[in-house]
């Protein structure tokens, strides 16, 4: 899976993702959770996310209460504009709505600054800017 050439300046390759899923888990104690997403048997995408109680304030919109993030959310560029990223998020929300590993009440993810289709995706979706600033990247969130 990858995405295309346009999009490759805003995202991390998915060896990547999950090496730093892996490194979340043994340096922070954070417990992500990877979850593949398929048409059929074909592999598509997958969305990577984690939940925070740990009380540290990393968003100033939260407080330092627990929360949802999504660390990485990609469809194959075979894939896209066909309405799947939207589905793969859909069930993340369904998910997350059973607060499956605590409570929380809000979803947090960041896009690069200059991702303009990632920032309409998201808004589309619900999802409103922070004006938390992570770098070059911009954060949103969604109630949950």
């Amino acid at each position: 899976m990858s995405t295309s050439q346009e999009q490759e300046e805003f995202c991390t390759t998915n060896v990547d993702a999950l090496a730093k899923a892996y490194m979340a888990y043994t340096v922070s104690g954070l417990q992500p959770h990877v979850f593949g997403m398929y048409y059929g048997d074909a592999p598509i995408g997958f969305v990577k996310l984690f939940y925070d109680n740990r009380g540290k304030v990393v968003y100033k919109s939260c407080e330092g209460q627990a929360y949802y993030e999504i660390w990485h959310f990609m469809i194959d560029k075979k894939y896209q504009g066909k309405g799947y990223g939207r589905k793969g998020m859909e069930a993340v929300l369904k998910l997350l709505h059973t607060k499956p590993y605590g409570e929380a009440e809000f979803l947090y993810l960041t896009y690069e600054t200059g991702n303009f289709g990632a920032g309409k995706f998201y808004a589309a979706l619900g999802f409103t800017e922070t004006g938390d600033t992570t770098e070059d990247e911009v954060t949103v969130r969604l109630k949950i």
